[in-house]
C-alpha cells in the first residue's frame, strides 16, 4: 500500500512520492528503484534542474526515523483509494540483482556529476535542509522585528541628539566623526528615562520617564530637566511643590534659550528657563476644558498628535488652541478590573466625551500670549478669531486643523467646516479696532464630490510664501505642493506629475541662488507602493511674478464642466473679492536623493531626516528588504557612511523558511486592482497542490496594505507555519493613486471598496491552480472589521468566494463611531440618510447565514466602542444566525495585553475553516484524499 502525503502534512514524503511517479513514468523503471532515486531527489532535480525544497522541517525532526513515521500514518490516517499492486514477472534472481547494481551504479555517477557540476544545487541543498519556520511565539516576542533605524534628533546642520545601544544620551558630530556622551548610561538608568530632547540653546535635557499612554498620541509621563554643565543640579518640572512626582500630559521646549511649556491637569504652564521658575498661563477648573492638548476627537481625527500649543519663530509668544467639550455627550464603556478585595466587587464604567455623527462637537478656541508681558498671577489671553466669512458659514461650528507662525506677530491659521469639504487658509494678526487677533482669508480650498484632506502648513524661510499639499486638476486629483503667497493669496504648483506627494520633510533658503529648496517624499509615477525623498528648487522671483490663481470650478460653461467634471472645487479669496483665473505651474528640477537602487529592486520604500541646513540627510532603507540606514550628503549621494543595519535580524531570517512575496495587477474596465501574496516557501511551479487563500483587508479612504515596506507580520508566520496563501487587495479608495480614487468611496461607505475585494478573491480562485477554491477566508481590524463583515454579507453569488470571516473591533453602524472621521466620508446623517442605512451591517444579519463568522472585541475600546460588537450580535441572534464570538475584558482597541490568546484564537478558527485536517494530493491521473483522525 502507498500512502500519499500534501507538504502541510510532510512535504519530505510529497517530494518523494512525486520524484517517484517521475522517475517511473519517464525511465520505465521498476517501483523500488524509482523509489531509492526519487529519495535522493535525483529524477526530479534532473527534469527541473534544481532540488526539491519544501522539505517539512518538522515532519523530518518528529520522531528521527522512517520507520516511526511510516507507523504514525497507519494509526492516524485511512485511504480513501488504493493502488493496485504491480505485478512483476519473475526472472532470474541474478540478472535482477546485477541490473539493479548497473542501475544504481550509473545513476550515482549521473546524481554525484550533476551535484559537482552545478552549485545552484549545492546551495539549494545547504541553504533548505537546515530552515526553520516562523514561530508565533517569536513573531510576537518581536524576534523577528527589526530595530529602529534612526532614534535620533538633528540639533544643528552637523549634529545628532540619541540615545545609544548603552543607554547613553550622546550627541554625535557628523563633520568630526565624534561622540560626545551628555548624560551617562548610569544617570539615565537611575531616572528610568525612555526618552531624551536637548534644549534649543544646548544646556539642558529634558528627561522623560515613566511614559503611561492615555489614547492614540497621548501619554501621561514624569518630566526632569538635566543641567549639562552641572550634572548634579537635576530639577523636576511640576506645577508646584506638592505635585513633584505628578504625571504632565505633555512637555516641550521652546524655539530660543531653554524655555518650556507643559500641561498639567488640562492647563498650560510656562518656564522662562531651565531653572524651574514655573507660570501658570491658563486657569479653567472645567474637567472638560482642554488647554494646550486636544480632546479625543481632536487626537484621533483632526491634529493627530498629543500636543495644541505652538511657539512663535523668536519665542516670545505662544500659541495654543482650546477645546470645551462641556456639551460634548458622553460614552460609556465598562470596566471590570480584577476581583481583589470588598472595593472591587462592583462593576466600574468609564466615561470619555465623545462626539457621533449629527451630534455635537467640541468649540474650538485659539488664543495667543505674549510671554514677555505676562505676570505671575495675571496672564493676559488674546483670542484669535476665526474667518467672519466661516463663522457665517458655519454658526460656530467649524474645526481648527492646523496652525503654523510667519513671524513673532502673524501666524497662519486654517479651518474646515463640519462636513470637511471646504477650508479657509488665513492670515491672523492683531486688530487695530479690538484687542483680540483677527483672521482674514487667504485662501480657500473647496472640493466636489469629495472631502479637504487635513496637511501640515510649512512657512518659507523668506516668510512669504507657504507650502501644503493639495490635489491638482488632472482627472485624478494627483497630490502636488502648492505654494501659496502670504500678501496675495496667490497659489501656484511646484510639483506635478501622475504620483502623490505624501509629506513635505523640510524647506531651506538658498541665498546665494535667490532660490527655495523644498524636500518631500512621494510616491514614483506608476508605483503607488514605493516612498521616495526628492527636492524641487523653487525660484521665488518666478513664482511671485506668475499672476495664476486657484479657480473656482462653478457654473461656467458647459464644455468646461464636462472636462473638469470630476474635477476640484478651487478658488483663492483675498479680502472680500476672489480672482478666478488658471492655476500656473512654476517648478524646477525634481532631484531623487533614494531612487539609487531602484533597478536593483532595493530601498523601494525610504524615509529621510534632513538637517537643519539640509547639508545631510539619514536615509532609513525601510523595504522590501530588511531596513538599514545610513548617513549621507545631499550634494554627494555617492557618500555614505553606515548608522545601523539590522545584521542580527539578517542572520535570524537566512535560517527561517519565509514566503515569496508576489504581486499582481488585476485590470477592471477603468481601474487596476493591486495585489500583494505571500506564497508558501514549498510552493513549486509545477505543483498541483493546492492551497488556502486567506485576505486581510482595512479598505478604509486613503488606506494602503500593498507597499514596499518590510512586513514580518502575522500573514507571514501562516504562509511559513501553516502555509497559507496570505493576500492584501489595494482598491478603490486606497490611497496614494491620486484623490479621484478615493473620493469613490464618499457618501457611500461600504460599497467600491467591499465590491473589489470580492472581485480580486473571485479573479485569483479563478485564476490560479493552486489556490484551493473551497478554502477561502477573509479578516480585517477596525475598518478592516467592517469590511470583512460587509463582505461577507454581500458575498451572496450561487458560488460565494468566501467560506469564513474574522472582524475585529469593527464598526457595524456609522452612526456610532466618531464624528469627525464619519462626517468627513458620509456626511451629515440628515442629509444622506439612505447611505448611513445601506452602509449598516444589522439590517444584512440573515446574508450571514451558513458563513463561518468570528466576532472579536474589547470591552474597553475607547475607539471602536464594543457597542457596535454588541448591536451585531444583538442582529444576528433575532436573524438566527450561528456564529462565534471572542470578547476581551478590559482590552483596548489594540488588544495589547492578550495578544498570544487572539492570534492561537483567529489561528485554530482557519484551521478550522480550512479543513486544515484535511489533505488532498493529486498524482498522476489518480486523486487521492487522506484524512487525519481527531483533533489537530
Amino acid at each position: 500500500m502507498y500512502v500519499a502525503f500534501k507538504p502541510r502534512l510532510s512535504a519530505r514524503a510529497k517530494a518523494q512520492s512525486k520524484s517517484l511517479q517521475d522517475c517511473r513514468s519517464s525511465s520505465g523503471m521498476s517501483h523500488s528503484m524509482a523509489e531509492r532515486l526519487a529519495s535522493l531527489g535525483i529524477c526530479h532535480s534532473m527534469e527541473n534542474d534544481h532540488i526539491p525544497n519544501g522539505w517539512d522541517q518538522e515532519a523530518a525532526t518528529a520522531t528521527g526515523d522512517e520507520d516511526n513515521d511510516t507507523s504514525v500514518i497507519a494509526d492516524d490516517f485511512r485511504e480513501v483509494h488504493e493502488l493496485p499492486s504491480v505485478d512483476v514477472k519473475s526472472s532470474s534472481w541474478k540478472g535482477t540483482f546485477i541490473s539493479i547494481l548497473v542501475i544504481l551504479l550509473l545513476c550515482s555517477i549521473i546524481t554525484f556529476a550533476i551535484y559537482i557540476i552545478n552549485p545552484d544545487i549545492q546551495n539549494k541543498l545547504a541553504r533548505n535542509l537546515n530552515k526553520d519556520k516562523l514561530k508565533l511565539s517569536e513573531l510576537l516576542a518581536n524576534k523577528y522585528s527589526p530595530l529602529p533605524t534612526f532614534n535620533g534628533t538633528w540639533i544643528t546642520d552637523t549634529s545628532i541628539a540619541f540615545i545609544d545601544v548603552q543607554g547613553n544620551f550622546v550627541r554625535y558630530d557628523v563633520e568630526q566623526n565624534e561622540t560626545e556622551i551628555v548624560i551617562d548610561a548610569t544617570i539615565m538608568k537611575q531616572y528610568e528615562v525612555m526618552r531624551a530632547t536637548i534644549s534649543p540653546d544646548g544646556k539642558y535635557v529634558l528627561l522623560i520617564s515613566h511614559i503611561k499612554g492615555v489614547f492614540r498620541h497621548s501619554s501621561l509621563a514624569h518630566y526632569k530637566i538635566f543641567n549639562i554643565s552641572s550634572p548634579s543640579d537635576i530639577i523636576t518640572v511640576n506645577a508646584n511643590e506638592s505635585n513633584k512626582d505628578a504625571y504632565l500630559q505633555a512637555a516641550k521646549w521652546g524655539t530660543v534659550g531653554s524655555q518650556l511649556a507643559f500641561v498639567y491637569q488640562n492647563n498650560i504652564y510656562y518656564m522662562p528657563d531651565g531653572l524651574g521658575q514655573t507660570i501658570r498661563i491658563t486657569n479653567d477648573q472645567e474637567r472638560y476644558i482642554y488647554n494646550g492638548i486636544p480632546d479625543w476627537i481632536y487626537e484621533e481625527e483632526i491634529l493627530a498628535v498629543g500636543t495644541a500649543f505652538w511657539w512663535s519663530p523668536d519665542g516670545t509668544k505662544l500659541a495654543f488652541a482650546q477645546f470645551n467639550d462641556m456639551d460634548v455627550d458622553f460614552q460609556e464603556y465598562p470596566w471590570y478590573g480584577d476581583i481583589v478585595d470588598l472595593d472591587s466587587q462592583y462593576l466600574d464604567r468609564v466615561k470619555i466625551k465623545y462626539p457621533k455623527p449629527g451630534h455635537t462637537n467640541p468649540i474650538v478656541r485659539l488664543f495667543v500670549v505674549d510671554l514677555r508681558t505676562m505676570s505671575l498671577d495675571t496672564p493676559k489671553l488674546t483670542a484669535v478669531r476665526p474667518p467672519t466669512n466661516l463663522v457665517k458659514m458655519t454658526h460656530g461650528d467649524h474645526y481648527l486643523t492646523s496652525v503654523a507662525w510667519i513671524n513673532q506677530n502673524s501666524l497662519i491659521a486654517v479651518w474646515f467646516t463640519r462636513e470637511q469639504n471646504y477650508s479657509s487658509y488665513s492670515i491672523c494678526s492683531p486688530s487695530n479696532q479690538i484687542t483680540d487677533w483677527e483672521c482674514e482669508n487667504n485662501f480657500e480650498y473647496m472640493v466636489k464630490d469629495g472631502w479637504v484632506e487635513v496637511n501640515k502648513i510649512y512657512v518659507g524661510p523668506d516668510q512669504e510664501n507657504y507650502y501644503t499639499l493639495i490635489a491638482d486638476e488632472s482627472k485624478r486629483k494627483n497630490v502636488q505642493i502648492v505654494q501659496i503667497n502670504i500678501k496675495t493669496g496667490r497659489a501656484n504648483y511646484v510639483t506635478d506629475g501622475e504620483r502623490d506627494v505624501t509629506n513635505i520633510i523640510r524647506i531651506v533658503r538658498r541665498p546665494s541662488f535667490n532660490t527655495t529648496l523644498i524636500f518631500y517624499m512621494a510616491t514614483r509615477e506608476g508605483k503607488p507602493g514605493e516612498r521616495h525623498a526628492f527636492s524641487v528648487e523653487v525660484s521665488s522671483r518666478q513664482l511671485m511674478s506668475s499672476n495664476g490663481h486657484f479657480h473656482v470650478l462653478a457654473q461656467q460653461q458647459q464644455q468646461q464642466q464636462q472636462r473638469r467634471q470630476q474635477a476640484n472645487l478651487l478658488h483663492h479669496s483675498f479680502g472680500q473679492q476672489a480672482n478666478r483665473s488658471r492655476v500656473v505651474l512654476s517648478r524646477g528640477n525634481d532631484h531623487c536623493y533614494t531612487c539609487d537602487q531602484i533597478e536593483l529592486n532595493q530601498c523601494l520604500y525610504n524615509q529621510v531626516q534632513i538637517s537643519t541646513e539640509a547639508t545631510y540627510y539619514v536615509h532609513q532603507c525601510l523595504g522590501p528588504d530588511i531596513p538599514y540606514s545610513t548617513l549621507r550628503r545631499t550634494d554627494n549621494l555617492t557618500f555614505a557612511e553606515p548608522w545601523l543595519n539590522n545584521r542580527a535580524l539578517q542572520s535570524t531570517l537566512e535560517n527561517k523558511w519565509l514566503p515569496t512575496v508576489r504581486t499582481e495587477l488585476i485590470n477592471k474596465t477603468d481601474y487596476v486592482l493591486i495585489v500583494q501574496m505571500f506564497i508558501p516557501p514549498t510552493y513549486k511551479k509545477d505543483s498541483i497542490v493546492k492551497y488556502p487563500l486567506l485576505i486581510q483587508v482595512y479598505g478604509g479612504p486613503g488606506s494602503q496594505n500593498v507597499n514596499e515596506n518590510f512586513k514580518m507580520n502575522f500573514g507571514k508566520y501562516l504562509a511559513s507555519n501553516k502555509e497559507i496563501i496570505y493576500a492584501y487587495v489595494d482598491g478603490r479608495g486606497s490611497g496614494y493613486q491620486g484623490e479621484a480614487y478615493k473620493y469613490q468611496l464618499y457618501h457611500k461607505l461600504g460599497s467600491a471598496e467591499i465590491e473589489d475585494q470580492i472581485f480580486a478573491a473571485k479573479y485569483l480562485r479563478d485564476n490560479y491552480k493552486f489556490i484551493d477554491k473551497d478554502s477561502i477566508g477573509i479578516w480585517g481590524w477596525s475598518y478592516g472589521g467592517y469590511a470583512t463583515a460587509m463582505i461577507l454579507a454581500q458575498d451572496t453569488a450561487p458560488d460565494p468566494v468566501f467560506a469564513c470571516g474574522i472582524s475585529v473591533a469593527p464598526v457595524t453602524s456609522w452612526l456610532l463611531y466618531d464624528s469627525a472621521y464619519t462626517e468627513r466620508y458620509m456626511g451629515l446623517p440628515e442629509s444622506n440618510k439612505q447611505s448611513y442605512f445601506k452602509s449598516d451591517l444589522m439590517h444584512l444579519a440573515n446574508n450571514f447565514k451558513g458563513k463561518k463568522y468570528l466576532l472579536i472585541h474589547g470591552t474597553a475600546d475607547d475607539n471602536v466602542h464594543v457597542q457596535n460588537s454588541m448591536t451585531l450580535i444583538k442582529a444576528l441572534n433575532q436573524a438566527n444566525v450561528m456564529f462565534q464570538t471572542q470578547i476581551y475584558p478590559d482590552e483596548n482597541h489594540g488588544l495589547p495585553g492578550v495578544s498570544l490568546h487572539l492570534y492561537n484564537r483567529m489561528e485554530n478558527f482557519w484551521q478550522e475553516c480550512f479543513q486544515m485536517e484535511t489533505y488532498i494530493e493529486e498524482i498522476g491521473l489518480r486523486r487521492r484524499r487522506i484524512v487525519k483522525k481527531g483533533p489537530i
